[in-house]
Protein backbone atom coordinates (compact mmCIF):
# COMPACT_ATOMS: atom_id res chain seq x y z
CA UNK A 1 0.00 0.00 0.00
CA UNK A 2 2.98 2.48 0.61
CA UNK A 3 4.71 1.74 -2.00
CA UNK A 4 1.10 2.81 -4.15
CA UNK A 5 1.27 5.96 -2.64
CA UNK A 6 4.70 6.45 -3.22
CA UNK A 7 4.05 5.66 -6.88
CA UNK A 8 0.85 7.85 -7.03
CA UNK A 9 2.77 11.06 -5.45
CA UNK A 10 5.92 10.33 -7.83
CA UNK A 11 3.97 10.50 -11.09
CA UNK A 12 2.23 13.69 -9.75
CA UNK A 13 5.10 15.41 -9.15
CA UNK A 14 6.35 14.09 -13.02
CA UNK A 15 3.16 15.72 -14.52
CA UNK A 16 3.84 19.25 -12.25
CA UNK A 17 7.36 19.37 -13.38
CA UNK A 18 6.85 18.72 -17.25
CA UNK A 19 4.70 21.97 -17.09
CA UNK A 20 7.59 24.56 -17.85
CA UNK A 21 7.48 27.55 -15.57
CA UNK A 22 8.20 30.64 -18.07
CA UNK A 23 9.79 33.95 -16.80
CA UNK A 24 7.84 37.02 -16.22
CA UNK A 25 9.99 38.48 -19.00
CA UNK A 26 9.21 35.87 -21.61
CA UNK A 27 5.37 36.21 -20.27
CA UNK A 28 5.42 40.06 -20.53
CA UNK A 29 6.29 40.18 -24.57
CA UNK A 30 3.51 41.11 -26.49
CA UNK A 31 2.77 39.44 -29.90
CA UNK A 32 5.59 38.82 -32.28
CA UNK A 33 4.06 41.31 -34.94
CA UNK A 34 5.73 39.50 -38.07
CA UNK A 35 4.08 35.64 -36.40
CA UNK A 36 1.01 37.38 -36.72
CA UNK A 37 1.06 38.88 -39.94
CA UNK A 38 2.21 35.15 -41.51
CA UNK A 39 -0.54 33.30 -40.48
CA UNK A 40 -2.89 36.19 -41.46
CA UNK A 41 -1.27 35.65 -44.66
CA UNK A 42 -1.30 31.87 -44.89
CA UNK A 43 -4.99 31.76 -43.97
CA UNK A 44 -5.71 34.35 -47.12
CA UNK A 45 -3.64 32.28 -49.28
CA UNK A 46 -6.10 29.38 -48.83
CA UNK A 47 -8.69 30.92 -50.79
CA UNK A 48 -7.18 33.88 -52.68
CA UNK A 49 -4.59 32.99 -54.86
CA UNK A 50 -3.64 36.83 -55.51
CA UNK A 51 -1.33 37.35 -52.77
CA UNK A 52 0.94 40.78 -52.63
CA UNK A 53 3.24 40.28 -48.85
CA UNK A 54 4.22 43.14 -47.30
CA UNK A 55 5.08 41.63 -44.18
CA UNK A 56 8.47 40.85 -43.33
CA UNK A 57 11.11 41.60 -45.89
CA UNK A 58 12.10 38.63 -47.21
CA UNK A 59 13.76 38.56 -51.21
CA UNK A 60 10.98 37.70 -53.95
CA UNK A 61 14.11 37.64 -56.21
CA UNK A 62 17.67 35.99 -56.68
CA UNK A 63 20.85 37.26 -55.42
CA UNK A 64 22.62 38.60 -58.44
CA UNK A 65 24.60 36.13 -59.91
CA UNK A 66 28.39 37.82 -59.25
CA UNK A 67 27.72 38.12 -55.49
CA UNK A 68 26.77 34.15 -55.64
CA UNK A 69 29.54 33.10 -57.60
CA UNK A 70 32.11 35.18 -55.31
CA UNK A 71 30.72 33.42 -52.06
CA UNK A 72 30.91 30.18 -53.77
CA UNK A 73 34.62 31.08 -55.38
CA UNK A 74 35.68 32.14 -51.50
CA UNK A 75 34.26 28.98 -49.94
CA UNK A 76 37.10 26.70 -51.64
CA UNK A 77 39.33 28.52 -49.55
CA UNK A 78 40.46 26.49 -46.83
CA UNK A 79 41.47 30.09 -44.94
CA UNK A 80 37.98 31.29 -44.83
CA UNK A 81 36.87 28.07 -42.69
CA UNK A 82 37.89 29.40 -39.09
CA UNK A 83 36.32 31.69 -37.39
CA UNK A 84 36.81 35.43 -37.58
CA UNK A 85 37.94 37.57 -35.03
CA UNK A 86 35.12 39.01 -32.53
CA UNK A 87 35.32 42.72 -34.26
CA UNK A 88 34.92 41.23 -37.60
CA UNK A 89 37.99 40.71 -40.21
CA UNK A 90 39.99 43.81 -40.21
CA UNK A 91 39.25 44.36 -44.07
CA UNK A 92 36.02 44.28 -44.08
CA UNK A 93 35.81 46.81 -41.08
CA UNK A 94 38.29 48.98 -43.00
CA UNK A 95 36.18 49.13 -46.41
CA UNK A 96 32.78 50.29 -43.91
CA UNK A 97 35.26 52.66 -42.83
CA UNK A 98 35.79 54.12 -46.35
CA UNK A 99 32.36 54.03 -47.76
CA UNK A 100 31.29 56.03 -44.13
CA UNK A 101 33.97 58.67 -45.19
CA UNK A 102 32.75 58.57 -48.87
CA UNK A 103 28.76 58.68 -48.28
CA UNK A 104 28.79 60.54 -45.36
CA UNK A 105 31.68 62.38 -44.65
CA UNK A 106 32.13 60.22 -41.05
CA UNK A 107 35.35 59.45 -39.96
CA UNK A 108 35.76 55.96 -38.35
CA UNK A 109 38.14 54.21 -37.01
CA UNK A 110 38.13 50.46 -38.10
CA UNK A 111 40.22 49.32 -35.09
CA UNK A 112 37.73 51.00 -32.30
CA UNK A 113 34.89 52.16 -33.91
CA UNK A 114 33.38 49.47 -36.41
CA UNK A 115 32.27 46.12 -35.05
CA UNK A 116 31.15 43.66 -37.47
CA UNK A 117 27.80 41.83 -36.38
CA UNK A 118 25.92 38.25 -37.19
CA UNK A 119 23.03 41.24 -38.26
CA UNK A 120 22.11 44.91 -36.99
CA UNK A 121 19.36 43.09 -35.27
CA UNK A 122 21.67 40.68 -33.14
CA UNK A 123 23.34 43.81 -31.67
CA UNK A 124 19.91 45.74 -31.41
CA UNK A 125 18.72 42.76 -29.54
CA UNK A 126 21.75 42.32 -27.29
CA UNK A 127 22.02 46.23 -26.25
CA UNK A 128 19.87 46.53 -23.50
CA UNK A 129 21.43 43.77 -21.99
CA UNK A 130 24.54 45.41 -21.63
CA UNK A 131 23.12 48.96 -20.78
CA UNK A 132 20.16 48.15 -18.52
CA UNK A 133 19.84 47.34 -14.97
CA UNK A 134 16.41 45.63 -13.74
CA UNK A 135 13.78 48.40 -13.22
CA UNK A 136 16.18 51.32 -15.93
CA UNK A 137 14.10 52.78 -18.76
CA UNK A 138 14.17 52.62 -22.23
CA UNK A 139 12.98 54.68 -25.14
CA UNK A 140 11.24 53.24 -27.73
CA UNK A 141 9.42 55.25 -30.72
CA UNK A 142 5.88 53.99 -31.63
CA UNK A 143 5.36 52.35 -34.06
CA UNK A 144 8.74 51.11 -34.52
CA UNK A 145 10.60 47.75 -34.87
CA UNK A 146 9.17 45.25 -32.84
CA UNK A 147 13.18 43.80 -31.49
CA UNK A 148 13.36 47.38 -29.62
CA UNK A 149 10.72 46.79 -27.35
CA UNK A 150 11.20 42.99 -27.22
CA UNK A 151 14.77 43.54 -26.11
CA UNK A 152 14.38 45.89 -23.65
CA UNK A 153 11.79 43.64 -21.59
CA UNK A 154 14.23 40.44 -22.11
CA UNK A 155 16.95 42.61 -20.53
CA UNK A 156 14.90 43.29 -17.07
CA UNK A 157 13.87 46.87 -18.60
CA UNK A 158 10.71 48.94 -18.54
CA UNK A 159 10.03 50.36 -21.95
CA UNK A 160 8.79 53.98 -22.66
CA UNK A 161 7.12 54.66 -26.04
CA UNK A 162 7.61 57.61 -27.89
CA UNK A 163 4.70 57.86 -30.52
CA UNK A 164 5.48 59.14 -34.13
CA UNK A 165 3.09 62.11 -34.93
CA UNK A 166 2.39 63.51 -38.38
CA UNK A 167 2.83 67.07 -36.48
CA UNK A 168 6.27 66.37 -36.34
CA UNK A 169 7.38 64.57 -38.85
CA UNK A 170 7.21 61.44 -37.41
CA UNK A 171 10.00 62.24 -35.01
CA UNK A 172 9.77 61.56 -31.44
CA UNK A 173 8.55 64.66 -29.39
CA UNK A 174 11.21 64.90 -26.47
CA UNK A 175 9.72 67.83 -24.57
CA UNK A 176 6.62 65.18 -24.12
CA UNK A 177 9.20 62.89 -22.39
CA UNK A 178 7.92 63.24 -18.65
CA UNK A 179 11.43 64.60 -16.77
CA UNK A 180 11.63 61.78 -14.39
CA UNK A 181 11.14 58.97 -16.90
CA UNK A 182 13.81 60.70 -18.91
CA UNK A 183 16.15 60.63 -15.68
CA UNK A 184 15.52 57.12 -15.16
CA UNK A 185 16.30 56.19 -19.26
CA UNK A 186 19.15 54.82 -20.33
CA UNK A 187 18.78 53.75 -23.87
CA UNK A 188 17.24 55.52 -26.72
CA UNK A 189 15.93 53.96 -29.68
CA UNK A 190 15.38 55.95 -33.23
CA UNK A 191 14.88 54.31 -36.46
CA UNK A 192 15.54 56.63 -39.95
CA UNK A 193 14.91 56.65 -42.87
CA UNK A 194 11.99 54.77 -40.43
CA UNK A 195 10.32 52.17 -40.67
CA UNK A 196 6.87 51.95 -41.26
CA UNK A 197 6.46 55.38 -41.69
CA UNK A 198 9.34 56.38 -44.17
CA UNK A 199 9.88 59.51 -42.72
CA UNK A 200 13.61 61.10 -42.66
CA UNK A 201 15.62 62.70 -39.91
CA UNK A 202 16.90 66.15 -40.33
CA UNK A 203 20.27 67.42 -38.77
CA UNK A 204 18.30 69.80 -36.81
CA UNK A 205 16.54 66.54 -35.11
CA UNK A 206 19.31 64.61 -34.61
CA UNK A 207 20.67 67.63 -33.07
CA UNK A 208 18.05 67.96 -30.10
CA UNK A 209 18.15 64.44 -29.37
CA UNK A 210 22.12 64.71 -28.88
CA UNK A 211 21.52 67.60 -26.43
CA UNK A 212 18.66 65.95 -24.88
CA UNK A 213 20.98 62.23 -24.15
CA UNK A 214 23.71 64.03 -22.90
CA UNK A 215 21.66 66.17 -19.96
CA UNK A 216 19.57 62.87 -19.07
CA UNK A 217 23.00 60.05 -19.46
CA UNK A 218 20.99 58.32 -22.56
CA UNK A 219 22.74 56.09 -25.10
CA UNK A 220 21.21 56.66 -28.39
CA UNK A 221 21.16 53.64 -30.94
CA UNK A 222 20.51 55.10 -34.16
CA UNK A 223 19.30 52.08 -36.40
CA UNK A 224 19.96 53.23 -39.81
CA UNK A 225 19.51 49.69 -41.77
CA UNK A 226 16.91 51.93 -44.40
CA UNK A 227 19.72 54.28 -45.75
CA UNK A 228 19.44 53.59 -49.18
CA UNK A 229 15.88 53.66 -49.49
CA UNK A 230 15.43 57.39 -50.39
CA UNK A 231 13.62 58.80 -53.27
CA UNK A 232 12.89 62.07 -54.49
CA UNK A 233 16.86 63.26 -54.74
CA UNK A 234 16.38 62.96 -51.04
CA UNK A 235 19.60 61.42 -48.88
CA UNK A 236 19.39 60.16 -45.36
CA UNK A 237 22.67 61.68 -43.08
CA UNK A 238 24.10 59.93 -40.88
CA UNK A 239 23.57 60.22 -36.95
CA UNK A 240 27.16 60.09 -36.98
CA UNK A 241 27.39 62.88 -38.91
CA UNK A 242 25.97 65.00 -36.31
CA UNK A 243 28.67 66.79 -33.88
CA UNK A 244 28.16 65.39 -30.23
CA UNK A 245 26.71 61.95 -31.85
CA UNK A 246 29.93 59.98 -30.96
CA UNK A 247 29.41 61.01 -27.45
CA UNK A 248 26.20 59.60 -26.88
CA UNK A 249 25.17 57.02 -29.86
CA UNK A 250 26.05 54.31 -31.68
CA UNK A 251 24.95 53.54 -35.42
CA UNK A 252 23.86 50.14 -37.00
CA UNK A 253 23.54 49.54 -40.17
CA UNK A 254 22.66 46.63 -42.57
CA UNK A 255 23.91 45.37 -45.69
Amino acid sequence: MKQLKKNKLKRRRRKTMSKPQFSSRLLNLPPYIFEKLEKMKSEYIKSNSNVIDFGVGDPDFPTQSSIVNAMKKHLDKPENHHYPSFQGEIELREQISLWYKKNYGVELDPESEVMILLGSKEGIAHLPMALLNEGDYALVPDPGYPAYLTSIILAGGNPHLMPLKRENNYFPMIEDIPADIARKSKLMFLNYPNNPTSAIAEKESYSSIIKFAEKNNIVVAQDFAYSELTFDGRKAISFLSVEGSKNVGVEFHSD
